[in-house]
């Protein structure tokens, strides 16, 4: 099992006790500054190894020597006393997005029938079961007519002739749409490609789950084929919209968009990679977040990793196009299946009225007993490592900060547990 699927098979439980109808905001435990940091290094409520816990000590690694004034070690916290009942947790539900670039260029060094034949193979895998998978095509065509050029059309892109779209323009900057201009009209170029957003927010398979939405996907990947410009601007706009309407209809899941692209855009508006990168941005940083993970397949991708790192998933996954280009693109979808919805867990429901001050964070690591991991108060309070509510007022996820993450991570046998009943350990 690899580094990333491992979180798949770490368990999370929710011990509770004396659940009855509890509403009003219980004690905490706070653990005082000159201590240490409780996620941090040596003392009883480490995610780390040995060492004294110093004055804002690290989150996770071996320990340092106490700073001034320091404790040398933080007491433990002993649980056992309100851990009567156990009821299992979920991690979050995924929903998948994925922007499948079918330009003409896509039809080189076989990258179209390796990315289509890896969704297929990832569609089927049964690890894949219980994701949901909505699918868009870029371009979407007006028709699926391609005019050729010496048709008589007048104005000439990619091999077809491009159509007017209605607008007037002196140049191309003048299509607010994106195409061509002719001197006195604009015209959509790329074979008569879209530019419009809404052709792209109407998703070409439907958002379902896997296993029943394979067929869906299989009938429409063998029906599409590689034509025309690279419009990633309106579809990508397009794509978040849709991923960030279905992330509002459902907060409990996580969705996410999956760009699939072998270069730079060549039309429409926005064109330029920092636009497009803006765009994945602003869906990150939203109220109900969608994050873009982006696959770049061929060899003109380098700029891709702009759009990957605002959308909140550091890097662009680079393949190559040559024979292990389905197993690489198959690879990096398991990747983003892992990563996306590692250590999100779901509040599980449970009889009675809940109070989340009342509510601590576990991690059992190296074969060692369980460890208190502190609430923060939210993901930009993640310094020293420790657990967030996804909504404080409605919390709907539980979320590890990304240290204590990587933690839980780094071994299968590595155990979540989320007990009720106690004082909150905060930082």
């Amino acid at each position: 099992m690899n580094k990333l699927s491992t979180i798949c098979a770490t368990s999370l439980f929710l011990v509770a006790c004396g659940l009855g109808e509890q509403t009003g905001r219980g004690p905490t435990v706070a653990i005082p500054s000159d201590t240490g940091s409780p996620v941090g290094t040596g003392g009883g409520l480490s995610v780390g190894t040995g060492g004294a816990g110093g004055a804002g000590g690290s989150s996770v690694g071996t320990g340092g020597g106490g700073g001034a004034g320091g404790s040398s070690e933080v007491p433990e916290v002993s649980f056992e006393t309100c851990a009567t009942d156990v009821a299992t947790a979920k991690q979050k539900q995924l929903d998948m997005v994925l922007v499948v670039d079918r330009s003409g260029s896509m039809e080189e060094g076989g990258r179209w029938d390796a990315v289509t034949s890896a969704i297929q193979v990832f569609a089927a895998d049964p690890v894949s079961d219980g994701i949901g998978v909505g699918l868009s095509y870029f371009p979407d065509s007006y028709s699926n007519l391609c005019l050729p050029c010496d048709f008589g059309c007048g104005v000439c892109f990619n091999g077809c002739c491009a159509l007017p779209t209605g607008e007037f323009c002196w140049s191309d900057d003048d299509c607010d749409k994106g195409g061509i201009c002719d001197g006195f009209f604009c015209h959509a170029g790329g074979g008569n490609s879209s530019c419009e957003v809404a052709d792209y927010a109407a998703l070409d398979v439907t958002m379902a789950p896997l296993p029943g939405v394979a067929a869906a996907l299989q009938v429409s990947l063998a029906g599409a084929s590689p034509g025309g410009g690279t419009p990633t601007g309106p579809a990508m706009q397009g794509a978040l919209e849709q991923a960030s309407a279905l992330a509002k209809a459902d907060p409990s899941k996580a969705v996410v968009v999956v760009l699939a692209t072998d270069g730079e855009p060549t039309e429409c508006q926005p064109q330029g990679i920092a636009e497009i990168a803006g765009l994945a941005a602003a869906a990150a940083s939203a109220p109900e977040p969608v994050k873009t993970f982006v696959i770049g397949v061929g060899t003109s991708v380098q700029n891709l990793h702009a759009i990957a790192a605002s959308g909140g998933s550091k890097k662009a996954f680079l393949v190559d196009a040559n024979a292990q280009a389905t197993q690489a693109f198959t690879d990096a979808l398991h990747a983003i299946r892992a990563v996306s919805i590692a250590c999100h867990y779901d509040v599980p429901v449970v009889s009675g009225v809940i109070n989340y001050d009342l509510v601590n964070v576990t991690l059992a690591s190296g074969g060692k007993g369980p460890k208190a991991v502190a609430l923060v108060k939210d993901a930009a309070s993640c310094a020293k490592g420790g657990w967030y509510y996804d909504d404080p007022s409605k919390p709907k996820s539980l979320v590890l900060c990304p240290a204590t993450c990587d933690q839980a991570k780094s071994a299968a046998d590595n155990v979540v547990e989320i007990v009720y009943g106690c004082e909150t350990v905060v930082n």
